[in-house]
């Protein structure tokens, strides 16, 4: 045949070096860090709650699209500070002339 398998192994490129190393130093840095770097206008917080199971939700269409949420009943049970917005949006709701 005239042919000779041969497997080297190589150095990556330099650059792509660096570019690993700093990605391994962002993921090491906590989520909230990286995120006030961004030029973003903050309005609040993002939080997250880890599940072995999806909660139960509904289907909500807003015009041709759909959404699958959790019932609001079910969120104010589970988070307190949900509850006390809808609170607060409820009270100010039913003190509007609109709302009357």
């Amino acid at each position: 045949m005239g042919r000779q398998l041969a497997v080297t192994v190589e150095p990556l490129d330099a650059h792509l070096d660096d570019r690993l190393t700093e990605l391994a130093e962002l993921a090491a840095r906590p989520l909230a860090d990286r995120i006030e770097e961004l030029p973003l206008t903050r309005y609040g917080e993002l939080r997250a709650s880890m599940c072995d199971e999806l909660p139960e939700s509904i289907e909500v269409r807003h015009g041709a699209r759909s959404y699958r949420v959790v019932p609001l009943v079910q969120v104010e049970l589970t988070e307190p500070r949900a509850a006390a917005l809808l609170r607060r949006y409820r009270s100010r709701s039913a003190g509007s002339p609109a709302a009357r």
